[in-house]
């Protein structure tokens, strides 16, 4: 029912030229200390005590909580409670790195009305507590994702596509079926702070292709990949070098800051607050830099072999 529920929702959405994915940056701060990701070096700034009113104005299909780090919020429980009592009907996810998740934790966000409980993870190992600079991360993991998924919770595992993980992320598919959750990928930009040292380059294209005819069998035989199978094989046309025209930021998703100022998407700059932004109004960005998941889904062909992914068949 729950995702036939979302398919008739995002079949009015894209009648309506809604906005499609709300991304709510509830704080800069956190507690890992990637390479890949500069928020941690920020200094901590003033946050909206409520963002209720930017999902009410905004009227968005889904609602993704995220950071830095979301659980370093202790008010974080509450945020998610009043924008799920905000009318209508929504799709809430929580992204975290999952350093202070515990079972109990998951369950209440649960209960105050989030969907789906987002945990990064770009290694099957130890390696994830390394590259997060958060000691025994991976081992805190390995206990708290499969309590939580036995205890009902919808996990998604998200990872993304970098050059020095490649050969592992089939890997990290079979470890969600171990651990009960969904897993999708996304690919790697360095347009966050310029590092570049994870992207793959163009003539590791084959290599990627191989990893993905993987994660596409996978899919196909365990339906927990949740990535449509356009988007991934659109990845190895992307870093092959082929772009794609038309990135839907700003129009179909945005991202709002923990002071409510709007950025078309994560890695570009604001373009005003909240009370003053209109999606159907914004002319667009013409970016073209990246494919990571954010863009590449919604650009995903709506045809039936996406219908049945959708509810499942």
């Amino acid at each position: 029912m729950e995702r036939l529920r979302a398919l008739c929702g995002y079949a009015a959405n894209r009648a309506r030229g809604g906005l499609l994915s709300l991304t709510l940056e509830v704080t800069r701060r956190c507690n890992a200390r990637c390479d890949f990701c500069d928020f941690w070096r920020e200094p901590r700034r003033e946050e909206l005590a409520d963002f209720a009113d930017v999902v009410r104005r905004m009227r968005p299909l889904v609602v993704v909580f995220c950071g830095g780090e979301p659980l370093m919020r202790p008010d974080i429980v509450d945020l998610v409670r009043r924008v799920a009592q905000v009318p209508g009907w929504r799709y809430l996810v929580l992204i975290t790195n999952g350093s202070l998740l515990t079972p109990q934790k998951g369950l209440l966000l649960q209960e105050a009305g989030l969907h789906q409980l987002n945990v990064s993870l770009n290694w099957p190992d130890q390696r994830q507590s390394e590259e997060r600079g958060l000691k025994g991360l991976f081992e805190r993991l390995e206990r708290t994702i499969p309590a939580l998924t036995a205890g009902g919770v919808e996990v998604n595992l998200n990872t993304m596509i970098m050059r020095e993980n490649l050969e592992q992320l089939p890997r990290i598919a079979e470890l969600g079926l171990w651990w009960g959750a969904k897993v999708s990928y996304t690919l790697y930009s360095e347009h966050c702070n310029g590092n570049e040292a994870h992207q793959i380059p163009p003539q590791e294209s084959a290599r990627l292709e191989a990893v993905v005819q993987q994660l596409v069998a996978l899919k196909q035989r365990h339906h927990h990949i949740t990535n449509n199978a356009y988007y991934l094989r659109q990845c190895v046309r992307f870093v092959a070098g082929q772009r794609f025209p038309r990135c839907p930021a700003g129009q179909r998703m945005v991202h709002v800051t923990p002071q409510g100022m709007v950025k078309p998407c994560a890695d570009l700059k604001p373009v005003g607050h909240y009370t003053r932004f209109e999606p159907r109004a914004f002319a667009g960005t013409g970016c073209d830099v990246c494919w990571m998941a954010c863009r590449g889904e919604v650009q995903a062909p709506v045809d039936l072999a996406r219908v049945r992914e959708v509810v499942g068949l």
